[in-house]
């Protein structure tokens, strides 16, 4: 079950990779401004929670 979870997560983290790129190809500072939250979010432990 664990696997699952953690293989629906990476799932997750992809497609929100994909679409801060498809971001970052419209404006570059934006990405960067959501790239810095995702920062700030991980270091908290909470990254990819929303």
């Amino acid at each position: 079950m664990k696997k699952d979870s953690h293989k629906t997560s990476k799932q997750e983290i992809r497609k929100a990779v994909s679409d801060s790129s498809a971001i970052e190809g419209q404006s570059f500072s934006r990405a960067r401004k959501n790239e810095s939250i995702i920062n700030l979010l991980r270091k908290h432990g909470r990254a990819f929670s929303v």
